[in-house]
């Protein structure tokens, strides 16, 4: 009953706060340079990325039930997870491996254990560098050391990066060993405690042009200064006297506030802060300009520092034209394809051939139906790259000349 009535485990106002609260941290999260909205710049034109938007829609609204629909059939499936891992703190986060036990064929789940490893593996290791990059490249070397070598700035990313792994091993055994909150519940707390300050100033600095250079670091240091303080003050008896009614908040609800408040508050402060100072910004640079100079301050940045900004925002408004960039890169479709294509035609034929292994017969016929999925699209994908390869030697484009850069005028 509780699948669809949600008013047996939690209050409604509770959630309502905690939906809110976590459509603001995912719309935040998802509209950000180094998140997201960062493979919007690795499309070919706009057109392409309302595709890529399009798909995106419809690959969630598809994808959804099929990662909801283990977690709801465990209940019923295993209606007592606790006594199956006694070893868990929480016996509900065994609920998706307890459905792939006992449901995947056999052979499939060391794939799944894989593809679990290989997915977090490549994900941590690129935010990582991703992390280090931006530490470097924005703070380093513009305040710290402007002459700082390129095998300087390596050096330094790499113990960045080194730095990065211990403290994300630390923080995942602190919260491992003193958390009682369920994986599910922590990894959306982990999610705003970190995440926000990181992407408030990722997000608001595509919108916001005239917030100085040093904002983006300043938000992120204000917040994650706020994000430690609200894990030892926001206890749970914190939020029992905080939230008081006639009936206690139950451990569920204590769960979902803590992460409702933690994110409405990262969010105010964050967003706050960072409007704060593209205002400061926009004052001090409006006075300068009545007073008839632009003398140098702490919100106006250097000519260089403007001309910068001023070209970003400048790229992001000028279309891409194909006649005078890259004349052969963005003809380069057929090749992805054809990756792409094989790739998947070799892994669903691989799939396919585990069907031959010792089995339930539902597990033959699962394996031989997901397997061939994967090797149809991945057929398809084969014929579309032959298609646009043809194409492009119909139209001649293999010979002519690379293009040279181009400067672009824009009104």
């Amino acid at each position: 009953a509780a699948h669809t009535d949600w008013t047996l485990f939690n209050r409604p106002w509770v959630l309502v706060a905690f939906i809110v609260t976590l459509l603001m941290n995912q719309v935040i999260q998802n509209n950000t340079l180094n998140g997201t909205a960062g493979k919007y710049l690795l499309v070919k034109d706009g057109r392409d990325a309302k595709r890529v938007t399009v798909m995106s829609m419809i690959a969630m609204v598809l994808a959804t039930p099929l990662w909801i629909i283990p977690a709801l059939a465990a209940t019923m499936i295993h209606p007592n997870l606790s006594a199956e891992y006694p070893a868990l703190k929480q016996g509900n986060d065994a609920a998706y491996i307890a459905m792939a036990i006992s449901t995947l064929p056999h052979g499939l789940l060391g794939l799944l254990i894989c593809g679990i490893f290989s997915a977090t593996l490549t994900s941590l290791t690129a935010q990582l560098n991703w992390n280090a990059g931006i530490l470097v490249r924005n703070f380093y070397l513009p305040i710290v050391n402007p002459a700082a070598s390129e095998m300087r700035q390596v050096v330094l990313g790499k113990a960045i990066t080194l730095f990065y792994g211990v403290a994300i091993i630390i923080t995942g055994m602190v919260f491992a060993r003193y958390s009682q909150l369920k994986l599910f519940d922590l990894i959306l707390l982990l999610a705003a405690s970190v995440g926000i300050p990181q992407a408030v100033p990722m997000c608001l600095g595509i919108l916001i042009k005239r917030a100085p250079s040093w904002s983006a670091w300043s938000t992120l240091a204000i917040g994650l200064s706020v994000s430690l303080l609200l894990r030892f003050t926001l206890t749970a008896d914190r939020i029992q006297s905080l939230f008081a009614t006639a009936v206690p908040l139950n451990k569920d609800e204590i769960g979902n506030l803590n992460i409702a408040i933690t994110t409405a508050v990262l969010t105010a402060v964050c967003s706050g802060w960072f409007l704060l100072t593209a205002l400061g910004a926009t004052l001090a640079r409006r006075r300068a300009v009545d007073a008839g100079q632009l003398q140098r301050s702490i919100f106006i940045d250097s000519p260089k520092r403007q001309a910068e900004v001023d070209d970003f925002f400048r790229d992001l408004k000028t279309p891409i034209d194909h006649a005078t960039e890259h004349i052969k890169l963005h003809e380069s479709d057929d090749k992805q394809y054809r990756v792409l294509g094989m790739m998947s035609l070799i892994y669903g034929c691989f799939i396919m051939l585990m069907g031959l292994f010792p089995n339930t017969v539902r597990g033959h016929f699962g394996l031989l139906g997901c397997g061939a999925v994967i090797a149809v699209v991945g057929w398809i994908l084969l014929l579309i790259a032959r298609h646009l390869t043809r194409r492009r030697k119909r139209l001649g484009l293999d010979d002519l000349p690379e293009a040279a850069p181009v400067a672009v005028a824009v009104e």
